[in-house]
């Protein structure tokens, strides 16, 4: 029997629907928490969230217009301000539509959807709270944020990136593995020197499905 977390103040979470399944987000007012893989059944997402310890979203996150006025900072001293509402495609078709100035939990659900439906840097600039990691965790996750979509990079490349020299792929590896907000914080665009895929925690059958989504490999005929 899995035990719940005890509830931290101030997050909540989010389920989104998206082409490739289901998607539990943690938010907090900095950003995304935690978030999980695709998974195929709403239940699951919403199970993880409970797990998690946390309610979802209804009230308990600011608006975007309190939001994106913020500057974010992370670890090399980048500044940048919160993204702007974007459309989503995905919700248009679904006859759905979302006011100007929404809550970051509907940033969320349209950023993901987005992304599932082709829009590569969708993911890519949106706050995340990377509170609790050691410094080296966040420099790590950080860091991914530089491989572009449609590219991948090796774990031998982002050692000597955080300062560990080539010697640290394993290492950082480790760290891609800890990964609280896999897809925001892309650790599938790592792979092996030698061109294999190397590991992943959502297990290589997902791993190859979003390096083919974003361009990165040939999608498979089925």
């Amino acid at each position: 029997m899995s035990r719940q977390r005890a509830p931290e103040q101030g997050l909540c979470g989010v389920v989104a629907e998206t082409p490739l399944g289901w998607c539990g987000v943690l938010l907090s007012p900095a950003g995304i928490r935690q978030s999980t893989l695709f998974l195929p059944r709403r239940a699951a997402a919403e199970n993880w969230i409970k797990r998690e310890g946390a309610g979802m979203c209804a009230d308990g996150v600011p608006e975007e217009s309190e939001w994106r006025g913020a500057t974010m900072t992370d670890d090399n001293g980048h500044q940048g301000d919160a993204p702007s509402p974007r459309p989503s495609p995905f919700a248009r078709e679904r006859g759905l539509r979302r006011r100007e100035g929404g809550r970051l939990s509907e940033q969320v659900i349209s950023r993901l959807q987005d992304y599932t439906g082709g829009d590569r840097t969708a993911l890519q600039d949106f706050p995340v709270d990377l509170e609790g990691h050691t410094e080296l965790q966040r420099r790590v996750w950080l860091t991914l944020r530089e491989i572009p979509p449609g590219e991948t990079r090796t774990y031998a490349w982002l050692a000597e990136r955080v300062g560990l020299g080539r010697s640290g792929a394993r290492a950082v590896g480790t760290i891609n593995g800890d990964n609280p907000v896999p897809l925001w914080l892309p650790c599938h665009r790592v792979i092996a020197s030698d061109g294999t895929l190397g590991g992943y925690a959502g297990g290589l059958g997902m791993k190859t499905q979003l390096l083919e989504l974003e361009g990165a490999l040939p999608r498979r005929m089925v």
